[in-house]
């Protein structure tokens, strides 16, 4: 198929494929290519992403079954913040384990927090602090001074 330069349609006719893409630099098995109502980013020459006309993304699948479907022999997603501080949280797998990290550099550091929204307030329902205690619609949640390393309940009922 020719390759066809519109001002006003843009460029057409040159899908690619991860080890040629249709759009790359200098490293000629790196860049974009297009499939059947899809883009793909190619690095090394093998696809790596896939955005589908479903909207759903894929990171290590080209055909993700959900919005965000992310494939590896470790996966894991890491919030990082480059204001400068170490601030981060991240959510791995390690084989049938989800693990939840919480670090900081407040009062805050090593709690991880499950709230719940009910479209108004949000409201925490878990937390596990750095001591490892776990409070449960508990509305106390300050630092665990006494021997209790689970607290479920309201303080108010005893």
């Amino acid at each position: 198929m020719a390759l066809n330069i519109n001002g006003t349609t843009g460029i057409s006719g040159v899908d690619g494929s991860a080890t040629a893409p249709a759009l790359q630099g200098v490293d000629s098995n790196t860049g974009v290519s297009f499939g059947t109502d899809t883009v793909n980013i190619n690095t090394g020459g093998s696809t790596k992403a896939t955005v589908d006309s479903s909207g759903k993304v894929g990171i290590g699948t080209t055909s993700p079954e959900v919005t965000l479907d992310i494939r590896a022999n470790d996966p894991g997603i890491q919030l990082v913040d480059t204001g400068g501080s170490s601030t981060y949280g991240s959510i791995d797998f390690a084989g049938d384990t989800l693990v939840l990290t919480s670090r900081g550099g407040s009062s805050s550091d090593g709690i991880i927090d499950f709230r719940r929204y009910d479209g108004t307030t949000i409201d925490t329902s878990m937390r596990i602090d750095s001591s490892g205690s776990v409070r449960i619609s508990h509305t106390s949640y300050s630092a665990n001074t006494g021997a209790d390393n689970l607290v479920v309940g309201n303080t108010s009922s005893g």
